[in-house]
């Protein structure tokens, strides 16, 4: 042994300190590698047109588990972006959060500054989900803002 009391190096010129490593090595050889679990992957039972919310009663789940597919949890709430087709599995590229303001649709839009809250009527430029940052127009100024949905016809402004 060479470098002091119980401290050695094996064949390959790692210093150990004795036997613990030795049998460390063997369990980090010999321990079999698992993969991350995958979820199991949901498919509809029949064609889901485009804008749809998605229920559990229009899916079934794969026997198998495809990388990049969605699960049941995944998709409950969700709103079909295209036309899904059954066999099919669903990717994130497939559903979106419900759209609390359609494009064109009436807004309220809401400046608020502490205690006071200001309302105006406005129309959105483009649609958007709560939480989802949208372009939207005043009814008086037609002047185009950017806003941030806070749900169901409202908007937040700042």
């Amino acid at each position: 042994m060479t470098g002091g009391a119980g401290v050695g190096s094996d064949h390959c010129g790692v210093r150990h300190a004795g036997r613990l490593a030795l049998v460390l090595s063997a369990v980090l050889l010999t321990a079999p590698l698992t993969a991350p679990a995958l979820a199991q992957s949901a498919t509809p039972v029949a064609t889901v047109e485009r804008g749809t919310l998605l229920a559990a009663a229009d899916f079934e789940t794969l026997p198998q588990a495809i990388p990049g597919a969605l699960g049941m949890d995944d998709i409950v709430g969700k709103e079909a972006v295209r036309r899904l087709v059954p066999g099919r599995p669903l990717r994130a590229s497939d559903v979106r959060d419900p759209l609390s303001v359609e494009r064109g649709a009436e807004v309220t839009l809401v400046l608020a500054a502490g205690a006071l809250e200001i309302t105006a009527p406005g129309r959105a430029l483009s649609g958007g989900a709560t939480g989802d940052t949208i372009r939207v127009q005043s009814a008086t100024s037609r002047t185009p803002i950017t806003a941030i949905v806070t749900g169901p016809g409202r908007v937040s402004v700042q």
